[in-house]
């Protein structure tokens, strides 16, 4: 919309001379202002295409649709557009020449001149201020923490947020960060299994920010052992971070007992796509950014780790 209305502008200022022909009109307003269109839109474009390099499938689900709409965009800017334009023809010029009459004692590009002038008279003031502003504007960069929103940051009044205060307020911060680890104990000798899953809970158990672990479940053939974990902090704090590091730090001593370790969830996960964008080159948000781990294979080595279930 925005780069039709551009298009449209440009036709109708020039239409404002009374000498002016809209055929000639439509062609130097495609030519000028849409020139400009194309520049802009491949601008758009190269940026949301450019989110595939996070490695992350809906982000550049998102940025590739988002990309094929702006083209579309710019393509009827520049060709739908100036037909339709053609179609209106004298209609599309300016009934009423009140506003160039109020102006008509003020040299065109006045403004802007005496903006020009001022820049160039104190060019060092102006730098310096300029300087400190976009200082000023990324001060608050320096505490930003990337992650997907939970329903904490939903407005106070919806049913979320609400079901989160009353969870967070009956049970602690942590039932609403609660972590999902699971065990494929399928290489682990069958009279070894209960002796390192109960190794690995009590350790779960004993780290400094955890409320609660569930008692194991095994699955039907008893190979993969699920675990529910709760952390003391809320889903966002940097301290259910750290937890769900050291709990995929215990992967290599269940690997070297035969088994692999997973650690998912919607925190877990969370935590991945913020981690996977912030080390990608050009995902960022306004609020706050996803990022995810890929996402292992249940027959890799019992070594990697990652936020995702074992298929079986």
């Amino acid at each position: 919309m925005d780069y039709a209305l551009f298009v449209i502008s440009r036709h109708r200022e020039q239409l404002a001379a009374p000498d002016a022909d809209w055929e000639e009109s439509i062609a130097r307003a495609t030519a000028t202002a849409g020139s400009a269109v194309v520049f802009a839109g491949a601008t758009v474009v190269i940026a949301l295409a450019a989110l595939a390099v996070t490695g992350i499938p809906f982000l550049t689900v998102m940025g590739l649709a988002g990309a094929g709409t702006v083209l579309i965009a710019v393509l009827v800017a520049i060709s739908l557009l100036p037909a339709v334009l053609g179609v209106f023809g004298e209609r599309m010029r300016p009934r009423s020449a009140k506003r160039r009459s109020e102006h008509a004692g003020r040299a065109p590009g006045s403004w802007g001149l005496a903006w020009a002038r001022g820049v160039t008279r104190t060019p060092a003031v102006v730098l310096v201020a300029g300087v400190l502003g976009l200082l000023a504007l990324a001060l608050p960069a320096k505490d930003l923490r990337l992650g997907l929103p939970s329903y904490a940051a939903q407005p106070e009044s919806s049913t979320q947020h609400k079901s989160y205060d009353l969870q967070s307020e009956g049970f602690g911060p942590g039932f609403n960060a609660t972590l999902i680890t699971v065990v494929d104990t399928g290489k682990i000798p069958q009279d070894q299994r209960q002796g390192a899953v109960t190794r690995l809970r009590g350790t779960l158990v004993a780290d400094k920010n955890v409320a609660a672990v569930s008692p194991p479940v095994p699955s039907r053939f008893g190979d993969v052992v699920l675990m529910a974990v709760m952390p003391k902090s809320s889903p966002d704090a940097e301290a259910t971070t750290d937890l769900v590091h050291r709990m995929r730090d215990q992967a290599p001593k269940v690997a070297e007992e035969g088994g692999a370790l997973y650690v998912t969830g919607q925190t877990a996960m969370a935590i991945d796509v913020a981690d996977k964008c912030s080390s990608s080159a050009g995902c960022a948000s306004t609020t706050s950014t996803a990022r995810t781990r890929p996402r292992p294979s249940p027959r890799a080595s019992p070594a990697v780790r990652g936020s995702s279930w074992p298929q079986h």
